[in-house]
């Protein structure tokens, strides 16, 4: 009996020693997981900090080159008084072309009438 005893201990702490081991394999597979998805993280933590950088420079830049709404409106103004002061300039200078191209048909219609009451003129003298 006490050889079975001794036996039954021997095969148990076999067993016991093959559960250990396989225990032990798979928290060191469970431990290089872990590691593999903290160095993974790190990774795309870093790139994730570097594309917020990136982000922030250019929203830096785009606050560096708009203007307010104050600016934009004032110079919207400004460029609608211009736009005025050119649409009148150019009616005027269309107005005066007007009159310069009348100008050959008033000075024949003038010479005209001139030759006219010249010849009346004449006729009844």
């Amino acid at each position: 009996m006490e050889l079975a005893l001794q036996i039954f201990g021997i095969i148990l702490s076999a067993a016991a020693a093959v559960v250990g081991g396989l225990v032990l394999t798979y928290l060191k597979q469970i431990n290089q997981r872990t590691d593999s998805n903290t160095a993974s993280i790190t990774i795309t933590s870093d790139r994730v900090a570097a594309v917020e950088r990136t982000i922030l420079a250019c929203k830096i830049d785009c606050q560096r080159d708009t203007v307010s709404k104050e600016d934009w409106v004032r110079g919207e103004g400004y460029t609608r008084q211009m736009l005025k002061e050119l649409s009148a300039s150019m009616n005027r200078m269309d107005g005066k072309l007007d009159v310069a191209n009348k100008m050959p048909e008033v000075f024949a219609n003038v010479i005209r009438d001139a030759i006219k009451n010249n010849k009346e003129g004449k006729n009844n003298e």
